[in-house]
């Protein structure tokens, strides 16, 4: 037996620790202070609360694990760190060694080749220079032998000499130049005409000599320019001239012969020194281009040349002769050389990036680089790279052939000296990745080792991690489940049976303590050969005084049967994540969710005494948040959102609260308290609180008795017959009367789905829909204009999402953009055809054909590569919405809202559209392709799913409440524009196409389509859709008849193109999916029907009563609404199955369908009389209605209110109807409708086209098009 302790709740282990906070708005809330108990640890408020301050050992346990853990994580960082520095070192000196040993080869490599280069360039000056003195010897044995007069010679074969002189030096000229005096002038140019032959022939040789111009009859200047830009002095007449006589190395010409080359400034003061010093001169470099120009070609004619000048003597013997003469120099040979060609590398493959400094004494310098066997000249000065600044290879240029001999008054002899320096491009061929591969390497040995020790301590901290987390989720699922004291007593029982099971060892830790309590949540109970079944006490208490709420959501049934599954979630998690929120806050223990039904108490674990005030204001912030949510939340799940309300039951009394042990062991409150606040809730109405006698009594004692007033008539409870019950109003004064309140309460007193709706009295539901339409007008329209908006922002949300889907997919397409204006040529055509919009009907819609790409933009999110849509467009959507909204006449069916519903039911079907399952080599498969197969390409066209969620907000534009028939018969306007055929539905197309080509929306155009197949695709879309809600016109059902035969009847092929088949079923999909939508209502909740069947008689009834129809619906309208569920709503809902397209919906439908058939034939004669009741008060309202704006029209107005009134009356059709026929607001009324009797339904089952007759046959009876 449990103790009287425990009974008085004075269990230290049951209660919370911690202190409770009430939030109070009132300002006469009692605040309760805490005050420490220091004998027993608790603290004891003023109302009587205790709260528990616990000092077990947890908490020396946690420090102990927080210390131990420090610890461990810092030895952990220690071995990180010198594990990390050990790397670090060792990869930084292995690689600082391999670099400096890549660096030690790179110079000395550069030290062997620089001096090899060098070596090399003096290598080659020798032998120029050897091969000049012997090509002079020559000429001077060849004179001493011949015994010719000097300077009256020729060298024999000069051009074989010169032509193997050149093949070897690679010289670009050679030349022979003999000294003619100044008095031998005269002979010098006759000896040369006169032996022009042989000099030619000896000069150029046989081949070439024939073809050889003659030569001039003067000794030429080499250059007038020359001369004149450099003040050449020419030397006197009684000195001697140099008259180039032979030349070689690919001559071209005899131009050069008998050019005196002591005109040239450079050649002059060679020669010169040639002549005093008797010794070979390498002169500066200077540019030598004109001597070029008589030879072959030279790629590199731009590129510095020296010119090495030979001396040519009399006679070998250099001593003084018998009759007293020294030897003498009687010509002079000159050799062209260029820079690039001493400079070439012995070792082409070697030397990259050499750069060669050549300098002379002189005061010129310039710079190379040499490249394998090319020499570049890169200009003048020093131009290597200062960085291999002291690494010169230097050695001085052709040592060998400098002047030695006596200085003389004009000697100016230059002498060349090298400088070769590496570059980083030479540097780079030696510098390697070995260092970094060789760091890298000891880098990834440290690394690893590293992380196999972080490994090891990964898996060991994940199996520590597990078990703590285990015990947490553990921890957290029962603190969730159950209170924190129940939650602690049900650990404390399952550490005990885990000390038994171990032998009597008691361990204290909590992960045992934890793993134990899960593992006895998951035991089956019936397993009766555990030794410890059940064998604790039952985890429960007694409470003498909760209050407990019960809430439900009013309408969450008939809302969710049109919402999809994540819908239905988002709308739940909301609100209950607020409930929980709030009740955290107020200190109020939640108990479960069941369904649309929260259930909280306050009151337990913990007692207090204010139990009641809690929880009545718990019960107010739960319906103020929902209140405010719900208008929020339409937004994004859609119409009739706002309209869910929530009804609240509270009662107070004892509980037995506790743990129900099992499966699934759950925290649950037993008793009759239980009971009777669910009877609360269930008889309490929308938007309203309602409490029992016994709640009302605790309030009152806590003073608050200007909370709660009393309930007009009593209820009655099930089990507890008639009851006294209040209305909790914790906005209420004091002092308020009974008459106030019962005015309030039959002021806020509405309708809901509850067991006590159905057993109010006729009486009472009257005086309450009285009440309700005397509602003030301002205050109605208000509600109309704020619930209207919040579907306009509905409606561009859903038509903005499915825009950015159009254009991802256009950019993914890489769609090719047609003009503006061959755009707005379309579209004037289409607008100013004149045709019909029936005459557009077309059998087969053309999709665009399967694409990957197309298919991949659907995959990105909206923020990655959407192209988001612009402000402008943003707005002009919703203006368009906007103006779409109020071009609806106020009718109580074919209003905005009931397009909103088409609309929602649209996209659901579209989100519900599924691919099948196939397997291939045994594996399941479900590919973009299968979906774009399986659906006929409707999911894979994001214009399809925008034109028909459009097409459901247009379709009954401008609907004037009457069907198609009646304007035929009143012979109304529209109908004769129309023939008489579908005249609602092609209204609607033209009003909402006049409004959409307007200027003001072009950007929406432009984003809609692009080309002028979108444009023809997206027309046509609408115009099918649209004219497929017709389902009166024989000739459209018919052709849709035959659409669907064709398209899905087995054996039958009407297409040879694939492609067309598949179009012909989206095409008719389509027309279908717009159709169930249109009475979507009838094929969702009993309620749902019930709602918009009630508003379709409102608005037959009204046709009636202003003298339209000569029949009252009430008397047909029960078997009428059998024959269109018989004969439409059912066969279209199995049309939605057998299509295979939308999934679960089809089933949905149909299911809904069959028992809403089911209930109204149960019920309908009922409702029916019900609908008439509403009826007759709506007609009373309006004639109140009229008779005031009969009264307002009679006062005087203002001119201002006469503006006003008269711009109001302005007709927004104007701007869209161009021909400006308005629709008469005084049509006669005609078209007698004929009631539908049993006898005659049984003809009707009896007919050829069953379907399309008794849709016939509904919109005479009920006077609307569906």
């Amino acid at each position: 037996m449990r103790s009287k302790k425990n009974q008085n709740h004075e269990d230290p282990t049951m209660l919370e620790s911690g202190k409770m906070m009430l939030e109070d708005s009132s300002s006469e809330e009692d605040h309760s202070v805490i005050v420490e108990d220091e004998e027993n640890g608790s603290s004891t408020g003023e109302n009587g609360a205790v709260a528990v301050t616990h000092s077990s050992d947890s908490s020396d346990s946690i420090q102990i694990a927080k210390s131990e853990s420090r610890a461990v994580l810092t030895a952990k960082l220690v071995v990180y760190t010198a594990l990390s520095f050990l790397a670090i070192a060792t990869a930084a000196g292995t690689w600082y060694y391999v670099s400096e040993d890549e660096t030690s080869a790179f110079e000395a490599q550069f030290a062997v080749y620089g001096d090899e280069l060098l070596q090399s360039a003096n290598e080659k000056a020798t032998v120029l220079f050897q091969q000049l003195h012997t090509l002079s010897t020559g000429i001077t044995s060849r004179v001493l032998d011949s015994k010719n007069e000097w300077p009256f010679f020729s060298m024999p074969h000069f051009y074989k000499k010169t032509d193997e002189f050149g093949k070897l030096l690679e010289s670009n000229i050679i030349l022979y130049a003999p000294i003619v005096h100044t008095s031998k002038r005269d002979a010098w140019l006759n000896w040369v005409n006169t032996s022009q032959e042989d000099i030619f022939f000896d000069t150029f040789g046989p081949a070439d000599a024939a073809l050889m111009q003659p030569v001039h009859n003067e000794i030429q200047n080499i250059s007038p320019e020359i001369v004149a830009a450099t003040n050449l002095t020419l030397l006197p007449e009684d000195e001697y001239l140099l008259p180039v006589l032979q030349y070689g190395s690919g001559a071209l010409s005899s131009g050069l012969i008998n050019t005196d080359l002591n005109t040239h400034p450079v050649l002059q003061r060679v020669l010169l020194d040639v002549i005093k010093s008797e010794h070979t001169i390498f002169s500066e470099y200077t540019d030598l281009k004109f001597l070029l120009d008589f030879t072959k070609a030279d790629e590199y004619a731009s590129t510095p040349r020296s010119v090495i000048a030979q001396p040519v003597f009399d006679r070998f013997d250099d001593s003084v002769s018998v009759n007293g003469t020294k030897r003498s120099v009687v010509g002079v040979l000159v050799a062209v050389e260029a820079w690039r060609n001493i400079l070439k590398s012995s070792r082409p493959t070697q030397v990259q990036g050499f750069t060669v400094h050549v300098y002379d004494s002189c005061g010129q310098d310039m710079t190379y680089v040499i490249r394998g066997e090319l020499a570049e000249f890169i200009g003048n000065g020093d131009l290597h790279d200062t960085r291999y600044s002291d690494m010169p290879r230097r050695a001085e240029f052709a040592v060998a052939s400098r002047y030695d001999g006596p200085d003389y008054d004009e000697n100016r002899h230059c002498e060349f000296s090298f400088a070769v320096y590496p570059s980083q491009e030479y540097e780079s061929t030696f510098h390697t990745g070995k260092p970094f591969l060789y760091a890298a390497m000891l880098i990834a040995v440290f690394f690893t080792t590293t992380l196999v020790f972080a490994v090891y301590d990964w898996m060991v901290r994940r199996r520590q991690e597990k078990v703590m987390g285990a015990a947490q989720r553990t921890t957290a699922i029962v603190h969730s489940l159950f209170p924190k004291a129940v939650g602690e007593r049900l650990i404390a029982e399952a550490d005990k049976k885990a000390a038994l099971k171990a032998g009597g060892k008691n361990d204290n830790k909590r992960g045992n303590r934890l793993e134990m309590f899960a593992a006895g949540m998951n035991k089956n109970s019936a397993d009766e050969d555990d030794p410890y079944f059940m064998s604790e006490d039952p985890i429960a208490d007694f409470f003498t005084s909760t209050t407990i709420m019960f809430a439900d959501i009013v309408g969450f049934t008939a809302w969710s049967s049109t919402r999809e599954p994540k819908q239905v979630f988002t709308l739940l998690e909301t609100i209950y994540q607020e409930f929980d929120t709030t009740a955290n806050r107020r200190g109020v223990f939640k108990v479960e969710t069941v369904g649309d039904c929260y259930v909280a108490v306050a009151g337990l674990p913990q007692p207090r005494k204010d139990h009641a005030v809690v929880m009545a204001r718990f019960a107010r912030d739960c319906m103020y948040r929902f209140q405010a949510l719900c208008p929020q939340l339409e937004m994004t799940l859609g119409p009739d959102t706002a309209d869910l309300a929530i009804r609240v039951g509270l009662h107070s009394g004892p509980v037995t609260a506790g743990v129900l042990r099992g499966e699934r062991a759950r925290f649950q409150l037993f008793g009759d308290t239980m009971n009777t606040a669910s009877r609360m809730e269930s008889t309490s109405r929308a938007h309203k609180i309602q409490i029992s006698q016994d709640t009302a009594d605790l309030l009152q004692e806590a003073n608050k008795n200007h909370w709660c007033y009393k309930r007009t008539d009593l209820v009655q409870a099930k089990g507890k017959g008639m009851m006294q019950t209040y209305w909790l109003d914790l906005q209420g004064a004091k002092g308020s009367s009974t008459s106030d309140h019962s005015k309030h309460d039959k002021e806020t007193a509405t309708s809901s789905n509850s067991s006590q709706d159905k057993i109010h009295s006729k009486s009472s539901n009257k005086e309450a829909k009285r009440t309700k339409m005397r509602v003030p007008r301002t205050i109605e329209a208000d509600e109309m204009r704020q619930k209207q908006d919040r579907l306009i922002r509905w409606n561009v949300e859903i038509l903005t999402k499915l825009l950015i889907l159009v254009q991802e997919r256009r950019v993914a397409a890489k769609t090719k953009v047609d003009s503006p204006e061959k755009i707005r040529r379309l579209e004037h055509v289409i607008t100013k055809g004149g045709n019909l919009v029936l005459d557009e009907v077309e059998n087969i819609i053309k999709l665009p054909p399967y694409t990957p790409a197309k298919l991949s933009a659907e995959k990105t999110p909206h923020q990655q590569a959407a192209q988001a849509l612009s402000e402008s467009v943003k707005d002009q959507l919703h203006t368009f919405i906007t103006e779409v909204a109020s071009m609806y006449h106020n009718n109580p069916f074919h209003n905005f809202e009931h397009a909103s519903h088409v609309a929602m039911s649209v996209v659901k079907l579209m989100s519900r559209i599924i691919a099948p399952t196939i397997e291939v080599d045994g594996k399941t498969v479900d590919t973009d392709q299968t979906l774009h197969d399986h659906t006929y390409g409707i999911t894979s066209d994001p214009m399809t799913q925008f034109a028909c969620a459009l097409s459901a907000i247009i379709h009954d534009l401008d609907h004037s409440g009457v069907p198609n028939a009646l304007l035929v018969k009143e012979q109304n306007p529209l109908a004769i524009r129309y023939q008489n055929k579908s005249v609602a539905e092609q209204n609607s197309v033209d009003l909402a196409w006049g409004l959409l080509m307007q200027e003001r929306y072009r950007d929406l155009r432009s984003v809609i389509y692009k080309t002028e197949a979108e444009v023809k695709r997206f027309r046509q879309l609408l115009v099918n859709t649209v004219m497929a809600t017709d389902i009166v016109d024989q000739d459209l059902g018919a052709q849709r008849k035959k659409r669907w035969a064709d398209a899905f009847s087995e054996g039958v092929t009407m297409d040879t193109n694939p492609a067309d088949t598949i179009n012909r079923k989206a095409t008719i999909v389509l027309e279908h999916l717009i159709q169930a939508s249109d009475v979507a209502h009838t094929m969702q909740h009993f309620q749902i029907y019930q709602k918009w069947n009630s508003r379709l008689f409102q608005e037959m009834y009204r046709a009636y009563k202003q003298g339209r129809s000569d029949k009252d619906p009430s008397e047909f309208w029960y078997q009428g609404e059998i024959g269109f569920f018989e004969f439409y709503i059912i066969p279209l809902a199995n049309k939605l199955k057998d299509c295979g397209v939308f999934g679960v919906s089809s089933d949905e439908y149909l299911n809904y369908a069959t028992r809403n058939k089911r209930e109204w034939m149960a019920r309908g004669h009922q409702i029916v009389e019900e609908f008439k009741e509403e009826a007759l008060l709506a007609a009373a309202s309006e004639e109140d209605e009229e008779d005031e704006e009969d009264e307002q029209e009679q006062q005087p107005k203002e001119p201002k209110q006469v503006a006003e009134a008269e711009q109001q009356t302005t007709s927004s059709f104007q701007e869209v109807r161009e021909d400006g026929d308005d629709e008469d607001d005084n049509d006669k009324a005609c078209d007698e409708s004929s009631s539908m009797h049993k006898e005659e339904m049984e003809d009707f089952r009896d007919e050829e086209e069953p379907v399309m007759a008794v849709a016939a046959l509904r919109s005479k009876v009920h006077l609307t098009t569906i």
